[in-house]
């Protein structure tokens, strides 16, 4: 569907181009019958339409972008989350937050679809990663893949943070030390950093 209203738009916009040569050719024509200023009036005019039309066709073609986008994130969750009806919703409801944060929602995708590969439910774990990459000024997707590797192999696989100093702030707050828990005792333990519980 997208690629062909693409094609459809780059069609229109080369008549739109071929129609406004001549229409300048016509206009040279009509410079002796109106007079230069007239001939100069109507290749003002012509000029306006095709900017005009260009911008109706880029406009047109933005948003069939926006919808092939919609639907590659769409086909993304419905993998990972099992129906197109909780694909959706989780949609809306990323959308929706991402109207209220700077995150984008191509970022917000990527971070919930790397969260849920992984194995996290991102439901859970999107406020704490959005504030993880916030803090520590680092990309959403990068610390939704450093939370759902530290889920999968454990503090072993947190590389990124243990250099954040995440690491410090578990054993601040819990007394042991991260690479002497159990994967689920880590994993609370990040949680509890994360939402200071």
């Amino acid at each position: 569907d997208a690629a062909e209203a693409l094609e459809e738009a780059a069609e229109s916009t080369e008549r739109l181009g071929k129609e406004s040569k001549e229409a300048k050719t016509h206009s040279a024509a009509l410079a002796g019958f109106m007079g230069g200023v007239g001939a100069a009036a109507f290749n003002k005019a012509a000029a306006g339409v095709q900017a005009l039309g260009r911008g109706f066709v880029e406009m047109g073609i933005s948003s069939i972008q926006v919808g092939a986008q919609m639907e590659s994130f769409e086909a993304r969750l419905t993998t990972l989350l099992g129906s197109s009806d909780a694909a959706q919703a989780r949609l809306e409801k990323l959308f929706k937050i991402g109207s209220t944060t700077p995150f984008e929602l191509g970022q917000l995708v990527e971070a919930d679809a790397a969260l849920e590969a992984f194995g996290v439910n991102a439901d859970k774990w999107r406020g704490p990663i959005m504030d993880l990459a916030g803090s520590m000024q680092i990309e959403l997707v990068d610390a939704a893949n450093a939370v759902g590797k530290a889920f999968a192999g454990g503090a072993g696989a947190a590389d990124v943070l243990r250099d954040k100093g995440i690491f410090n702030l578990i054993q601040l707050q819990t007394g042991l030390k991260a690479t002497e828990m159990s994967a689920k005792e880590f994993q609370a333990a990040l949680f509890d950093v994360f939402t200071d519980e």
